[in-house]
């Protein structure tokens, strides 16, 4: 690869099995909607941060403030809430998701920790409200899941 090789990354936080498995049979219900795509279970996660295509030579100071993002942050559990969202909304849904919830709020610190450390990078800040959530599939044309 040359050196302005890029790659298209995100940051995510893994999901264990047992929450994965979980997630899986969320998606039944909607398999009769025409044009719904479920992810993969083994690709389900949480994404904290896109960064599109990132050149492989900032992958180091990504990683660092990865790293610093992290330092204040102890181990801490979450959990799948049971009510599905999508987004842009449930009558035109183009992405379907379970919302995550951990009562210390660690993955709203985690991300508003990576916002500001990516930002140093001049990596733009999301001008979206962060839900944590794991998609859970996607819909080619917008449709109403309620």
């Amino acid at each position: 690869m040359s050196e302005n090789s890029k790659k298209r990354l995100f940051i995510a936080i893994d999901l264990p099995h047992e929450i994965r498995q979980k997630i899986e049979n969320a998606k039944t219900p909607f398999s009769d909607i025409k044009d719904f795509k479920p992810v993969d279970n083994k690709n389900i996660h949480i994404t904290l941060k896109f960064l599109n295509n990132t050149g492989l030579k900032r992958i180091g100071s990504i990683k660092n403030a990865i790293e610093k993002s992290l330092e204040n942050i102890k181990p801490f559990k979450f959990r799948v809430k049971k009510r599905l969202g999508a987004f842009p909304n449930t009558r035109k849904a183009s992405v379907v998701f379970v919302e995550i919830d951990d009562l210390e709020k660690n993955i709203e610190k985690i991300f508003k920790n990576l916002e500001d450390n990516l930002q140093k990078l001049n990596v733009k800040k999301e001008k979206r409200k962060f839900i944590p959530h794991a998609t859970i599939a996607r819909i080619k044309k917008k449709n109403n899941i309620l």
